[in-house]
């Protein structure tokens, strides 16, 4: 009876120690970026205009202009202890008919919200992955970017563009106030 009695203590124990613990953060700061060579608002370049603390986030890449989705994420553990990261795509405020792709690649955290732009921000990122959804299926989707979480995190901060296929994708942002923003599942 004592040997049943530890070995059930002891395959708990095992258990225990196997099993993951996940914690759910929503993103830290965001912002669209803008990449291409057209004036706005006059003479100003287009790419220089920083979009940080606007309440919308978008992406599409068409006709030689790219706008990308920024996000910044603070890791709520240290990057060598996780065991899975899944971003959470809200489901988008507009997007097309039909189906698109949504591509995520890390990035580098040397940008600030408030100030960043296609100018001050470098379009240099590892694909990490991506995700296909369909027009009748606007549900919210999830990547998952261990990877990127496991390698590519400075000081357990986390950087990632999203980007669409072509297709204009429009997201609320962390301005919005909406609870409906991009946010990582991370396991440990």
């Amino acid at each position: 009876m004592y040997s049943s009695i530890f070995s059930l203590v002891a395959t708990l124990f095992v258990v225990s120690l196997v099993s993951a613990t996940a914690i759910r953060t929503g993103v830290a700061h965001d912002s669209t970026i803008t990449y291409n060579a057209r004036l706005c608002n006059g003479s100003r370049p287009c790419a220089s205009i920083a979009k940080g603390l606007q309440r919308t986030l978008g992406t599409f890449d068409m006709d030689g202009s790219q706008d990308r989705v920024l996000l910044r994420f603070q890791l709520p553990v240290d990057s060598r202890t996780i065991v899975s990261c899944t971003l959470n795509v809200p489901v988008p405020i507009s997007a097309p008919v039909g189906h698109y792709t949504l591509s995520i690649s890390a990035t580098d955290n040397n940008w600030a919200e408030d100030t960043v732009s296609g100018i001050s921000k470098s379009r240099n990122g590892t694909d990490v992955g991506s995700v296909v959804i369909f027009n009748s299926q606007q549900l919210p989707r999830s990547v998952l970017v261990t990877s990127a979480c496991q390698r590519f995190a400075e000081n357990n901060t986390l950087s990632m563009f999203v980007t669409s296929d072509g297709k204009q994708v429009s997201f609320n942002s962390l301005e919005s106030g909406s609870p409906d923003i991009f946010s990582l599942d991370v396991s440990y």
